[in-house]
């Protein structure tokens, strides 16, 4: 299409949602629209604003458009990527450019030669990502970018857009505040993509973002909608169950298939579905459900771009806690955020994996993956920011957007994405944190939306997934036989990779422990690409690589930098560090451990140093010593290089213990438990990254006579299994293995990793038992061996020779490693979990019982106090908090307030207690190394503070830091998570007074207490005699006691305080402002609502009742403060019916008690409630108050007194209870008279001392 006579032209792929109201724009400025297209708008847009119209647009899109005038030719594509642009420079200056890989496959000029780099990086991620294509002399334009080419010039790269969460700050609107404004955004982006001549669709999953969609088209826009899913045959999990409760409760016109698809099939035209190689496995399912959905619609919505913008895949949570684990001393480790996100949790093929199969690892991909680190480690925002920023980044637009386009599109299926918008994206930059990820969930804010509208116990399940059946036999069977067809004698990719090692990936495939759905489906997809186009692979001898030896050395760019500390942590075990970095000074080896390391060695030592002074005692060290580690990891290999730097420090390990903390990059060897023998150690504890399930394991060493040995190797021939001789044996051509297939005796079959749970001995000698990969027996030796499917794979160990006169016994043996073997053997391993024993509910119900034998406190006296929440935001809980802490205070306590965070929100009344001097600690700032005096001293309490275990370990364990050193007399707690973790810390440090408090009703309407191990932890925490519970209502207080299934006797009440001088007092100037501007004239009488405009509130309600008020009393207005998502159905009501001069929408204001000093009455009609503290406001301006009973409401108000009060939803009671005060002067003056007399009934300084007698009955309950 051409614009004003070809000054400009444009070849234009996609859609601008936003296009008509651009149009209304460019009409604004004189610009003349003919025709009623996109296309056309695009045009007039780039001809009005030049290249500022890109950040205008709302929409997926791929364009080249020239400028004749100039001879400009402008290529650009959408923000996140929903489109794709090759291009493709040729000689002369030309340039091609297409929407599909295939196309410039037929351009005079394309050469084919593939690049090893890229297919390098395919195989680690699933995808090329942008400049870079699989073809060496295509590119790919990078999502927000735009290329300006002129002939004869440079081409010039401008970017237009970049996700960058957290770079300019974050809001510090509330919670609430924000999911109103994500709610109003993804509205407007949805009915965008809602305008459609055709039928429309939406893919339902059980998902939380495509079920927000579809929820906010039917329940929000009115739209009726049809629905997609599909599940598989044989798959345990299905999102197809989901979707239909979604649907169901939508009333969506729902369709759903349960297939069993072939991925042989799929895979075999990959080069025709795919265009571009993906090796995401879910191309599969999204290509069926295209198939299924374009029968019926030709557009449909997805809710694609969730997880990336508002933090919702696991990766993001795994990373955060492992970097909150190894806060503190661990940073000087080689571990890194980066290098932990970019590992096995998002590669397919890790470098080493990678390295085993081709051979080498191209140096252009490892570039790529250090670059792709680097850009984690270093930027300075927080680590979700940049995680959700790397994924919009790279893995969006290079996995998740071209699988959906290309598999949509081959059924000329249209998906538009309603998350993808700029507006949207720009609001997701600016959430704080804590509204987005909270104790390993996340999109909570999105979620805050969603359950608007769908049932919370159905959002709050655990999603299923959008993928392959991993569990179902034909995934497994069909794909390795693909391999098998894929990798054969025609293929291309396994003649580059080598005969050699493309078997030696089949048979890794073939076995249960080896096999991955995810690498073989990206191989074979790749080697089908090759076959289907006209690619032609690079010499091998001409890639520039990084050559790979598996299983051998820790190989790290910064190895050459980097020392292990040693350090005794008891008279008989020394404790070496993992590769640190050197420091100028370091006083504790602790400090260069992560804290899952520092708790795992306390474990440790508990079992092989019972006697031992544990990890709270002292080091026997004074300082710790240290050696370097080796750049070059062949010539000196770790083990090497340990045994030789603990040698030149002058160690003896003669009878004592040796523990290597390198939990992520170590690997026992033969010649490191050949050399701790020879120097006589008495064991060694590692943790062998072959064998990661196992977790600690502990080498412990015998030592015997010649005769000794003699005796113990007949002793175990005696109970053998098999024995053989080396002659018997088949030789592995060119390697140290030989194999054996003597294991049939066991009837075992297996293709797991058997070596463990057996001995192998060659004549006197005992093979080291250590779980080894089979390349590592071929290539290194050393008496290695592993037992996989009936087969002993081993190597000679070498050493004394059998003795002839035993000739009749064959020189090998393999027997049952079990108790009844084990003194007889030089070396036994006894598996020492990784994390403590016994589960978080086993050591709770441990630590009550332990606290109740504890005798309470004899004396009363109360001198200093914990307060304990989660932060200092904007809330009435909060508020309640700070007014406790200031009453505590002004009555001679020692107070000090600890919060989980004051970042952003978090720390609005901060203030309020530094006016106060009260003290005010974040424990989120205390790094993990500071909290070592928090393990308990008994490892049966390990699990409340091993994160592996315990869902608030970190929590508890910083906050039992906090507690040990301030040593409080009491603590007092609220909000249900830190109600948990404040109980528990308390306890393990020993605290006798602790008060929990309830801010809820109901419980069982918060989704996150149906989170299992809440109910049995408030159930445990009720059986201590050191916890009082407490809650500021009585209704509140009676649902948590049945909830929890207690006496209700046993929550006491602890009601919100209010001081007359903490109330901002209405300001009579501005009172008759308001007056004047609303028109109100005296004789007119006010009813007052200040409630957020949300179903719970019921505003229909309040309308209805407030309408017959006022047909009873004609002189009556009413004004509505606040907003909420259903002010649109608000107003519309109040038009139908009549009240728009008499009923005002006032919004949300910031002056409410000059409008409490306005009305006549506070009407409250919600369904739900906590302790509103309007409610106690108007109370204290002496405003009656009309309410339900809900929440704290008739706590407050009393009924006849101070107020009224009425059942929920009784319209009547509530309307004859306004009618009466409107009219009734007598009765209005005697209720505003009681409110004067009551209103300093309950002040911050009753509750403090309510709260200490508290505290004091707590000797009575022991």
């Amino acid at each position: 299409m051409q614009w004003n006579n070809g000054e400009w032209v444009i070849s234009f792929n996609g859609e601008i949602y936003n296009f008509q109201e651009l149009k209304l724009d460019l009409v604004a400025q004189g610009v003349q629209c003919h025709g009623r297209t996109d296309t056309e708008v695009l045009l007039a847009a780039l001809a009005t604003w030049g290249l500022d119209a890109l950040s205008r647009l709302d929409g997926m899109f791929a364009f080249a458009a020239f400028h004749s005038p100039s001879g400009d030719l402008i290529l650009a594509r959408d923000p996140f990527g929903e489109k794709p642009l090759y291009y493709m420079e040729l000689g002369g200056g030309a340039v091609a450019f297409a929407s599909e890989l295939q196309c410039l496959e037929e351009v005079p000029g394309f050469s084919g030669d593939v690049s090893a780099d890229a297919m390098a990086e395919l195989l680690m991620f699933q995808y090329i990502g942008a400049p870079r294509t699989i073809y060496q002399n295509i590119k790919k334009l990078a999502p927000g970018h735009l290329l300006v080419l002129k002939d004869g010039q440079e081409s010039r790269l401008h970017r237009y857009f970049k996700f960058a969460p957290g770079a300019a700050g974050f809001s510090s609107a509330s919670r609430e505040q924000l999911a109103d404004e994500l709610e109003d955004i993804l509205v407007r982006s949805l009915k965008r993509r809602l305008i459609s001549d055709v039928p429309l669709g939406a893919f339902l999953s059980g998902g939380v973002d495509s079920s927000t969609v579809c929820a906010l088209a039917r329940r929000k826009l009115g739209v009726p909608l049809q629905t997609f899913s599909i599940g598989f045959e044989g798959a345990e999990d299905s999102e197809h169950e989901l979707a239909r409760l979604f649907s169901k409760h939508l009333g969506t016109e729902h369709r759903d298939q349960i297939l069993v698809p072939s991925a042989t099939d799929f895979l075999e035209h990959a080069g025709r579905y795919l265009d571009e190689p993906n090796g995401d496995s879910s191309c599969l399912p999204t290509y069926l459900l295209s198939k299924f959905a374009r029968q019926h619609v030709t557009v449909a919505l997805s809710g694609d771009g969730g997880d990336e913008l508002f933090g919702g895949y696991g990766r993001y949570f795994e990373t955060l806690n492992e970097n909150s684990l190894r806060q503190g001393g661990y940073s000087n480790s080689v571990w890194t955020p980066g290098s932990a996100y970019y590992s096995g949790r998002i590669l397919v093929f890790t470098p080493d994996r990678l390295g085993s199969l081709f051979g080498l690892l191209p140096q252009g991909a490892s570039d790529h993956l250090d670059r792709l680190i680097g850009e984690i480690d270093t930027d300075k925002r927080s680590l979700l920011c940049r995680l959700r920023a790397t994924d919009v980044e790279n893995y969006m637009p290079g996995a998740v957007l071209p699988k959906v386009d290309r598999m949509s599109m081959q059924h000329s299926l249209e998906v538009r994405t309603p998350f993808l918008n700029v507006e949207l994206a720009k609001f997701a930059e600016r959430v704080p944190l804590d509204y987005l990820v909270e104790e390993g969930k996340g999109k909570l804010l999105l979620k805050d939306i969603a359950y608007r509208y769908l049932p919370r116990e159905i959002i709050d399940m655990p999603k299923k997934g959008f993928g392959l059946p991993l569990n179902a036999q034909w995934g497994k069977s069909a794909l390795v036989n693909s391999l098998q067809n894929a990798l054969g004698p025609e293929s291309k990719l396994g003649e580059w990779i080598g005969r050699e090692r493309a078997q030696k990936f089949i048979d890794l495939q073939s076995t249960n422990a080896g096999f991955s759905i995810y690498q073989v489906w990206s191989v074979v997809m790749l080697e089908h690409w090759l076959r289907d186009r006209p690619a032609k692979l690079p010499q091998r001898d001409e890639v520039k690589a990084i050559h790979y030896v598996s299983g051998h050395g820790f190989d790290h760019p910064n190895a050459n930098k980097l020392v292990r500390y040693f350090s005794w942590i008891s008279s008989s075990t020394l404790l070496v560090s993992q590769p640190a970095k050197a420091l100028d000074e370091i006083s504790n080896i602790y400090d260069v451990l992560g804290w899952h390391a520092q708790l795992s060695i306390a474990s440790v030592l508990s079992k092989i140093d019972p006697e031992g002074e544990g990890i709270d005692g002292g080091l026997l060290s004074d300082k710790p010593g240290s050696f370097e580690v080796s750049g070059d990891v062949f010539a000196c290999p770790p083990d090497k290089a340990l045994i030789e730097g603990l040698d030149q420090a002058g160690v003896s390990l003669f009878g004592k213990n040796l523990i290597v903390a390198d939990w992520d990059g170590f690997v026992p060897t033969p010649f490191l438990i050949g050399q701790l023998r020879e120097k006589r150690a008495a064991g060694l504890v590692v943790r062998n990254i072959h064998d990661r399930d196992a977790g600690q394991q502990y080498y412990k060493f015998r030592y015997f006579s010649l005769i000794g040995q003699l005796v113990n190797a007949l002793f175990v021939r005696f109970y053998a299994l098999a024995m053989w001789k080396l002659e018997d044996a088949t030789a592995v051509d060119g390697t140290n293995r030989y194999e054996t297939r003597c294991m049939s005796a066991l009837s075992l079959k297996s293709t797991d990793e058997l070596g463990a749970g057996y001995v192998l001995f060659e004549g006197f000698n005992q093979l080291p038992p250590i779980t080894t990969p089979i390349e590592d027996i071929e290539a290194v030796g050393g008496g290695r061996y592993s037992i996989q499917n009936q087969i002993i794979s081993f190597s000679k160990m070498g050493g004394r020779k059998w003795p002839w006169y035993f000739g009749f016994l064959p020189e090998y043996c393999v027997a049952l490693s079990n108790r009844k073997l084990e003194g007889a053997l030089p070396v036994s391993v006894c598996k020492l979990l990784d994390d403590s024993t016994g589960t978080f509910q086993e050591s709770l119900e441990y630590l009550v019982s332990i606290s109740n034998k504890k005798a309470s406190p004899s004396d009363t006296t109360i001198a200093s106090v914990v307060i304990y929440t989660h932060g200092l935001t904007s809330g009435g809980a909060e508020r309640q908090w700070c007014n406790l802490a200031v009453g505590l205070k002004e009555l001679g306590i020692k107070v000090t307030v600890v919060v989980d965070t004051l970042e952003g929100p978090a720390a609005h009344y901060l203030p309020l207690l530094q006016n106060a001097d009260i003290a005010v600690i974040e424990i989120d700032k205390i790094g993990l190394k500071d909290t070592r005096i928090a393990i308990p001293a008994d490892s049966q309490l390990f699990p409340l503070v091993d994160q592996i275990k315990s869902p608030i370990a970190e929590k508890v364990l910083r906050l039992t830091s906090v507690l040990k050193r301030l040593n409080p007399d009491a603590v007092a707690a609220q909000l249900d998570s830190t109600n948990i973790v404040g109980a528990v810390a308390s306890l393990i440090s020993g605290i006798d007074r602790v008060i929990i408090s309830f801010r809820n009703y109901n419980p069982t309407n918060f989704s996150y207490l149906n989170i299992p191990w809440y109910l049995p932890a408030y159930r445990l925490l009720t059986q201590s005699n050191k916890i009082i519970l407490t809650g500021n209502s009585t209704a509140g207080n009676m649902d948590y006691a049945n909830w929890i299934g207690i006496d209700p006797a046993r929550v006491l009440l602890l009601p919100n305080a209010l001081d007359e001088n903490e109330f901002i007092a209405p300001n009579p100037v501005e009172v008759e402002k308001i007056r004047h501007e609303l028109g109100i004239i005296s004789s007119e009488q006010i009813i007052l609502g200040v409630f957020r405009l949300s179903e719970e509130k019921e505003p229909l309600t309040f309308v209805n009742v407030c309408q017959d008020v006022i047909n009873r009393v004609p002189n009556t207005r009413v004004l509505l403060l606040g907003e909420g998502p259903m002010k649109l159905e608000i107003k519309a009501r109040v038009n139908a019916i009549g009240l728009q001069d008499r009923f005002v929408l006032m919004g949300r204001r910031n002056d409410v008690p000059n409008f409490l000093a306005l009305a006549t009455l506070l009407l409250v009609t919600s369904r739900f409630e906590g302790t509103p503290n309007v409610v106690m406001e108007a109370q204290t301006v002496g405003l009656p108050v009309v309410g339900t009973k809900a929440g704290a409401i008739p706590d407050l108000v009393e009924n006849g007194l101070t107020g009224f009060v009425a059942e929920i939803g009784d319209e009547k009671r509530l309307s004859d209870s306004c009618v009466s005060l409107l009219t009734d002067i007598q009765l209005r003056q005697a209720i505003v008279e009681n409110l004067e007399n009551s209103k300093l009934r309950f002040s911050k300084a009753d509750k403090a001392r309510l709260v200490l007698n508290y505290f004091r009955w707590i000797y009575k309950l022991g």
